[in-house]
């Protein structure tokens, strides 16, 4: 995940209170990391996850969309995460126009390709899944296809 330097501990300080199940802790974190760098997308996605857990549905798409519209730029691992998070809050519709943003020919590697086919896969995408994990199978591990620039 891409997430500034200054932000990267209170980011894993975060996703650690997340794997723990202590949602208020996370939160807290969250909002201090939107404080810190407002232009990041993964504290927005991962309020929108936590929103839906307590069962907030306005909040639930508004961090979401506030995820989306900060999404323009970032790495495909990003997409990922920031997809997955789309996903479980119940915001499918977000996570698949996320995760289409997402140029699979464009330095993902194999086990990059592999997740994204089981985010395509979870939300009922079965051909863009089938095509990620065919494209993933056609790769050696640790490998990574390199978009070639066109010569003009």
């Amino acid at each position: 995940m891409t997430v500034r330097p200054d932000c990267a501990l209170l980011w894993q300080e975060a996703m650690d209170h997340l794997e723990a199940q202590r949602f208020p802790e996370a939160e807290g974190c969250c909002r201090r990391l939107i404080a810190c760098a407002p232009e990041q997308p993964l504290s927005y996605a991962m309020l929108s996850r936590l929103s839906r857990l307590r069962g907030l549905a306005r909040a639930t798409s508004l961090f979401a969309f506030e995820a989306c519209k900060r999404m323009r730029g970032s790495p495909w691992h990003d997409h990922l995460l920031v997809g997955e998070f789309l996903r479980k809050a119940g915001e499918t519709q977000l996570a698949r126009e996320v995760l289409s943003l997402i140029d699979p020919h464009d330095g993902v590697d194999r086990d990059g390709l592999a997740k994204l086919a089981r985010h395509f896969e979870a939300l009922g995408d079965q051909p863009r899944a089938r095509y990620c994990n065919d494209l993933a199978g056609s790769l050696p591990r640790r490998s990574r296809i390199v978009k070639v620039p066109a010569h003009t």
